[in-house]
């Protein structure tokens, strides 16, 4: 069964008889990537739509939620990286709610992140030759409202959370997109979403697991708790083939990155990855993302290199390296 993504609009507010967040909602096709798209209209209304959201969400169990929002006065669309934990109004909502500034779950963190790949989606927005860029303020009224809600509601559990921002049409004012465009927008960010949630599950995976590696691909997911290159040397030794796989990596080395070149994986995240390993990952072609580049990987103790970065320092070519890994643990088994 293919995943489905809840994909969601606003009726129209403020004066307005339309709303571009549905009306692109709407045309989108039925399927994008491996996705499923299941559409709803959502009303804005504080409370209401975050509910009604949340009440589909129980019937169709979607893989990813991704709500859509009107943004007047924006000329890009825009992925939220944040939903912050505040109502407040500056029009009544289609009920008459004009919150004054007032907290959306009690005793909740100020902000919560989206879990979607918000910086990724706006690249493919660009790429589509549409303008588009991240966001960090989803406002106060009803599209904030939604994201903060589903955000909390979601906190730690496999489904993803995003909230994309859209301008006016053309009839409604300026600045405003065609809304053929809105449409090829919102595609192609949907399909930079399928082609990286296995990436974003084994990142995820790997900062709630308590694991020091997790591959994944579709629904397979293998993970590892051991330490070191022992775990890829086993994978590359079972001859299964890794193409395609996304991995997330604790600490990821010279060695660790030359038998990822040889298990053929398809990106990696890695926390702390070294300045040589980034080089072979980008040689080799695979899609690299980190959070801390260090120039080498220290050894456990912190008193020198790593054995296994040591020991591939000068190898250049991936086939080199399992030989040379195995005897330097056979080395260190016997020390």
């Amino acid at each position: 069964m293919e995943p489905i993504v809840l994909i969601t609009g606003f009726e129209p507010f403020g004066g307005e008889t339309i709303n571009p967040s549905w009306e692109a909602v709407q045309r989108l096709p039925e399927r994008i990537g491996g996705f499923t798209l299941h559409k709803l209209q959502i009303p804005t209304v504080f409370e209401a739509a975050s509910q009604k959201v949340l009440s589909e969400a129980q019937r169709c169990h979607p893989r990813v939620i991704l709500s859509v929002g009107q943004a007047g006065g924006r000329k890009e669309i825009t992925p939220e990286r944040i939903g912050v934990n505040l109502r407040r109004a500056a029009i009544p909502d289609n009920a008459g709610n004009q919150p004054k500034g007032e907290g959306i779950v009690l005793n909740g963190p100020d902000g919560v992140f989206s879990t979607c790949p918000v910086d990724a989606m706006a690249e493919a927005i660009r790429e589509a030759g549409l303008p588009g860029r991240v966001s960090d303020s989803a406002g106060t009224f009803v599209c904030n409202d939604v994201l903060y809600t589903l955000l909390s509601h979601y906190k730690g559990t496999d489904t993803l959370v995003g909230f994309i921002h859209v301008p006016f049409l053309p009839e409604q004012g300026s600045p405003n997109l065609p809304l053929a465009d809105t449409v090829k927008g919102l595609t192609a960010a949907v399909e930079a979403l399928w082609e990286r949630l296995d990436w974003e599950d084994a990142r995820n995976h790997l900062r709630a697991g308590g694991y020091t590696c997790v591959f994944r691909k579709g629904e397979r997911e293998l993970t590892d708790t051991r330490r070191g290159v022992l775990p890829l040397l086993e994978l590359l030794k079972s001859g299964e083939d890794f193409g395609g796989y996304s991995v997330a990596d604790k600490v990821v080395g010279k060695a660790s990155a030359l038998l990822y070149c040889l298990l053929n994986v398809k990106r990696v995240y890695a926390p702390i990855i070294s300045r040589p390993a980034l080089e072979v990952l980008e040689r080799q072609g695979i899609a690299c993302e980190y959070d801390q580049l260090v120039p080498g990987i220290r050894n456990r103790t912190g008193t020198g290199p790593c054995p296994m970065e040591a020991a591939t320092a000068n190898i250049s070519h991936p086939k080199e390296a399992p030989e040379v890994l195995e005897k330097t643990l056979e080395a260190l088994t016997k020390g």
